[in-house]
C-alpha cells in the first residue's frame, strides 16, 4: 500500500506486473513488442555522502535505446516526504544501447531513498514504456513488488573453475653435504580446480586443488635415483571485498579486499638416498601446513572482461617428516584475464607464481646415519614456482 500510495501522491499510473520474472508490463493503452528482462539492480562505491551508485540492467532486443523517460524522478524517504531530482543529475549519460548480446546497463547517482524510475525502451519506430520501483540504502538495492534475477554478468552465488598449463621449477638447498643440490624443472600438465561460494557483494569463500608435476636428473655432482615429483597443495580462503575500497575510475569498476586462510603444500625435497655413496639422492617430498594473508584487486574493463590479481604472504607454521622449518619469507601471487564469453562460463588464462626461502633443521640424512654419524642436519631451501594456465569456469546462482 505504501509504494502505491507513493505513485498516487506523484500523480503517476501504477503498473501491474507479468507473472515471468524481472519484466514490467506495460501500460494497458501501449502496444508494443519491445520486451525487457530485468535484473536486480546492483550498487558499486559510494559517489558522494549522500548519494550511491546504483546499476540497473536488463536485456533486449540487440540495439534497443533505454533512457530516462521523465526530465525528472521521484524519490521518497522513510518519512513519506516526496521530491524530485532532475534526471540529467541522476543520469548524465542521458540513454544506453543494448549491445550486440542485448545487454545494457544505467548507471545512476541515486540518494539512499525510494525511487520511482520511468524508462522508455526504443527499437526503431517502437517504443515501450516501464517503470521500476526500487529502494536504496547504504550498500544495497532492492526491487519492490516484483522478483528478479541477478544480472548473469555480476558476481554468482556459486563458481566452479578447471584449468591446465606447464609449469617452471627453480630449486636450490644449501646444507653441510658438500654437493649441489639443485635443479630446474619444466614440466606439465599442470592441474588446477577451484570451487567458490559468495555471500553477498563482499565476503566470499573458496577453496583451490593445485598439482604441478616436475622432473628432475642427474648431474655431475650428484645421481638422481627418482626425479619425479609432483608439487601438490590445497588452499582455503576467505575473501572480503571491502565497501568502501570500491570505486569507478573512468569507466573501470574497481574492487579491492582481503584475502586470507590456509594452505597445506606437499613440496618437493631433495634427499641423498643412499647408504653407500654420498652423491646419489632422491626427490622426497615435505608436507608445509601456510596460513596466508593478502590483498586482492579486481578491475572490470566491461561487463565482459575482469582483470584479476591477488598477492598473498605465506607463513608456514609447521612441517613433517622430512624436516622442521625455519620461515624466512614467503608468498604467492596471480594474475589474470577473465572473458565471460556465455551467461554462465567464462574462460581465463592465469599466470600463478610462488617464491618460498626457510631454514630447516632435524632432517635425518641417511648416509651419515649408515656412517655412524651425526645424522640431524641443517640448512636452507629456495623454491620459486612459475605457472601458467588456461582455466574454465562455470558461474551461476
Amino acid at each position: 500500500m505504501r509504494i502505491l500510495e507513493f505513485l498516487a501522491a506523484a500523480g503517476i499510473a501504477t503498473l501491474s506486473f507479468t507473472t515471468s520474472p524481472a519484466v514490467w508490463a506495460q501500460t494497458a493503452t501501449q502496444k508494443s513488442t519491445v520486451a525487457i528482462e530485468w535484473y536486480q539492480p546492483t550498487q558499486e562505491a559510494p559517489t558522494r555522502k549522500d548519494r550511491r551508485k546504483v546499476i540497473v540492467s536488463g536485456k533486449t532486443t540487440p540495439g534497443t535505446e533505454v533512457r530516462v523517460a521523465t526530465p525528472e524522478i521521484t524519490v521518497m524517504d522513510d518519512k513519506n516526504h516526496i521530491e524530485t531530482l532532475k534526471a540529467d543529475d541522476v543520469f548524465p549519460e542521458k540513454k544506453v544501447r543494448a549491445d550486440k548480446r542485448g545487454i545494457f546497463e544505467l548507471s545512476l547517482d541515486l540518494p539512499m531513498k525510494t525511487v520511482l524510475l520511468p524508462l522508455t525502451a526504443q527499437n526503431g519506430r517502437t517504443t515501450r514504456s516501464y517503470q521500476i520501483n526500487f529502494k536504496v540504502d547504504n550498500r544495497s538495492v532492492k526491487l519492490l513488488n516484483t522478483k528478479a534475477q541477478n544480472s548473469p554478468y555480476r558476481r554468482r552465488l556459486w563458481g566452479f573453475w578447471a584449468g591446465l598449463g606447464f609449469n617452471y621449477l627453480a630449486y636450490s638447498q644449501t646444507t653441510s653435504i658438500p654437493s649441489d643440490l639443485s635443479f630446474r624443472s619444466f614440466d606439465g600438465p599442470s592441474i588446477f580446480l577451484k570451487i567458490w561460494r559468495s555471500f553477498g557483494p563482499e565476503f566470499s569463500l573458496q577453496a583451490t586443488y593445485n598439482r604441478a608435476p616436475g622432473l628432475t636428473s642427474s648431474s655431475s655432482a650428484v645421481t638422481v635415483q627418482q626425479g619425479s615429483y609432483s608439487w601438490t597443495y590445497f588452499a582455503a580462503d576467505l575473501s572480503y571485498l571491502r565497501h568502501n575500497w570500491k570505486f569507478r575510475y573512468r569507466k573501470y569498476f574497481t574492487e579491492m579486499g582481503l584475502l586470507g586462510g590456509v594452505q597445506y603444500h606437499e613440496v618437493p625435497f631433495l634427499t641423498r638416498s643412499s647408504t653407500t655413496d654420498p652423491h646419489v639422492a632422491s626427490v622426497a617430498t615435505d608436507n608445509i601446513v601456510m596460513a596466508t594473508l593478502g590483498g586482492e584487486w579486481l578491475i572490470h574493463y566491461d561487463r565482459y572482461w575482469l582483470f584479476e590479481t591477488f598477492l598473498r604472504y605465506q607463513y608456514p607454521v609447521s612441517s613433517s617428516p622430512q624436516f622442521e622449518i625455519d620461515p624466512t619469507v614467503a608468498f604467492d601471487g596471480s594474475v589474470g584475464i577473465i572473458y565471460k564469453y556465455r551467461p554462465d562460463f567464462r574462460f581465463g588464462v592465469f599466470w600463478y607464481g610462488q617464491y618460498q626461502d626457510y631454514n630447516f633443521k632435524n632432517h635425518n640424512d641417511v648416509y651419515f646415519s649408515a656412517q655412524g654419524q651425526p645424522a640431524s642436519i641443517s640448512g636452507s631451501q629456495y623454491l620459486f614456482y612459475s605457472n601458467l594456465e588456461v582455466r574454465l569456469g562455470w558461474e551461476f546462482d
